[in-house]
């Protein structure tokens, strides 16, 4: 098996008080993170740096380095917000995604070809002249995801009318990567002769 040592740090930013609370750690199928979880308490400006242990199994012939790849998760709760960092290891871990018109939709078809759970958010992005014209029925212009490994989402971000012919685009964001597209409201032009 392989192993490696990471070092986990927590730090309280805030001036005037203490905080406190649980770091868990997650890692990709097959690896095992030793301790999975810590506790802290901290008091103003004070940080703590926790050693833990990545256990991955070895990668079996004819795999490549498929499992020798994933993401190191650390999340903690403060507030009830929810904090994550991750460690890469090994070959990128990137979603497929596009943007396509159905009728007056437009939407983001996006997908997890990982082994590995994957949170992000995508946001549909226009002037602020066109915010007048937002359909109620349609979800906020940015959107929180979860995706399982292999799982297919269609995303609705807007409505062609709403665009009122102004530009248009998509961003992704998961992982450290921060990714766009330009939506095309224009209707599909007919074929030529």
């Amino acid at each position: 098996a392989t192993t490696a040592a990471l070092r986990v740090s927590v730090l309280n930013n805030y001036q005037n008080r203490p905080i406190a609370g649980t770091v868990y750690l997650e890692a990709a199928p097959g690896w095992r993170v030793v301790p999975d979880k810590f506790s802290y308490e901290l008091e103003a400006r004070e940080s703590l740096a926790k050693d833990v242990v990545i256990v991955a199994f070895p990668v079996k012939k004819g795999e490549t380095w498929a499992r020798a790849s994933g993401l190191v998760k650390a999340s903690a709760e403060h507030l009830g917000q929810t904090y994550q960092d991750i460690l890469k290891i090994g070959t990128p871990m990137k979603l497929e995604w596009r943007l396509e018109r159905q009728g007056e939709l437009i939407l983001a078809r996006v997908r997890n070809p990982n082994r590995q759970r994957i949170e992000g958010a995508i946001a549909f992005i226009t002037p602020p002249e066109t915010w007048a014209f937002a359909a109620a029925a349609l979800p906020a212009r940015e959107q929180g995801f979860t995706l399982q490994p292999q799982q297919d989402v269609v995303f609705p971000l807007s409505r062609v009318g709403e665009l009122q012919g102004a530009w248009a685009v998509a961003r992704i964001a998961y992982n450290g990567y921060v990714e766009y597209q330009r939506a095309d409201a224009r209707a599909p032009e007919p074929l030529q002769k």
